[in-house]
């Protein structure tokens, strides 16, 4: 594909933005080249700052393609990752979530990119010591400004939790469990609000 090799002297970030859009497009034949090298590029290091980048994307193809991408990593490669990167990942997710409210409008109107997003940031919160309660808190911040990025937050969490659990072997429980009971309270009382906000 020449728009894909072009974009290749560019840089990561342009070659990726080149690939999503024709995996979105009419050519099959790029479509097949564009995703051969989407799944050998999610693999890299720079598949994090480049999945971030694709998120602040105008189009919403590109957006969802930069959060589903930020979500698979953090799922396949948490547990690998040194707690400073980790630190710096939670931060960038969290970041990205906060801009949330002005980018999702009401709370029928989150694009699809933005709910990929809170899974990723619930994926990372289950799989770290003693994240949880950050996000629950996080979660709570964003009720009064955008009810359905909190109620996609607060849904994500059990979610991914299950997840995690399923891939234990032995059906072992994920170490976040307990906390997350603890939080439990809070939760249910930051859904309460999200849905109260929702009728009027």
């Amino acid at each position: 594909m020449a728009q894909l090799q072009r974009a290749e002297s560019l840089g990561p970030l342009e070659t990726a933005r080149a690939a999503v859009r024709a995996l979105y497009g009419a050519d099959p034949s790029a479509q097949a080249q564009a995703n051969a090298w989407l799944l050998s590029f999610a693999g890299t290091a720079a598949a994090w700052d480049v999945g971030r980048q694709l998120y602040l994307e105008p189009e919403e193809e590109v957006q969802y393609f930069g959060a589903n991408l930020l979500f698979t990593k953090v799922r396949g490669e948490w547990h690998g990752l040194a707690d400073e990167a980790k630190a710096s990942v939670y931060t960038g997710l969290l970041g990205l979530l906060q801009q949330l409210p002005a980018a999702g409008g009401g709370w029928r109107k989150l694009p699809p990119g933005a709910k990929r997003l809170c899974l990723a940031l619930a994926a990372a919160a289950v799989r770290s010591t003693q994240a949880a309660e950050r996000y629950v808190a996080s979660a709570l911040e964003l009720a009064a400004a955008s009810p359905a990025a909190s109620l996609e937050l607060l849904g994500g969490l059990p979610a991914e939790l299950l997840a995690q659990e399923a891939a234990l072997a032995d059906g072992a429980m994920s170490p976040a469990r307990p906390e997350l009971r603890a939080l439990l309270p809070r939760a249910l009382d930051a859904l309460q609000s999200a849905v109260s906000s929702m009728g009027h």
